[in-house]
């Protein structure tokens, strides 16, 4: 039942503030000042074409990356680097989207096609992952004000099950879906 304690965790509150912070950084990077020559550059990296179950292993294992910042460092730095993951995946989206205007692109096109199909399982797991990480910040508050250790608290390996299978569905959906 461990694997399911997760979205438990997924509360109103949380789930604001995970909401809040990519917004942030969302609006962060939307508001950027992105020369011509450097939005040019993006787009050409980006479509490069390769295999797709190539494009599969790459997506898949950077969002397990980006999962791992989320859960295991984020609950060691008592959900800062949390806070700082979420803010960054939000401002490189403002940036995406402000890239596609800078170059004339159908923005809401690129949203529907491109984004949009890996979009929800992505976030949603990257959503649990983040409460893993911002628990952190409860644990090490007990740790130094109590001086209390709370085992209920620390992440379980089973915990990670539900969101990297929502991972595993993102991946193939942008690697096979989002064009």
């Amino acid at each position: 039942m461990s694997a399911w304690r997760i979205f438990r965790e997924l509360t109103l509150t949380r789930g604001a503030l995970i909401v809040a912070l990519i917004l942030i950084g969302y609006f962060l990077g939307f508001m950027t000042n992105v020369p011509n020559s450097h939005s040019e550059e993006t787009f050409n990296v980006a479509q490069n074409v390769i295999d797709k179950w190539q494009t599969f292993r790459i997506v898949f294992f950077q969002n397990l990356k980006v999962a791992l910042m989320l859960s295991v460092f984020g609950f060691f730095s008592g959900g800062l680097l949390t806070t700082a993951v979420l803010v960054w995946n939000g401002y490189t989206m403002g940036m995406l989207i402000k890239i596609s205007k800078i170059q004339y692109l159908n923005t809401s096109e690129m949203i529907y096609y491109q984004i949009l199909p890996h979009a929800l399982p992505e976030l949603l797991s990257f959503s649990l992952f983040a409460c893993i990480g911002l628990r952190g910040f409860t644990f090490i508050s007990k740790l130094l004000i109590q001086s209390e250790v709370d085992n209920s608290l620390i992440p379980k390996l089973s915990e990670g099950i539900v969101p990297i299978i929502f991972l595993l569905i993102a991946g193939w959906l942008e690697a096979f879906v989002s064009q």
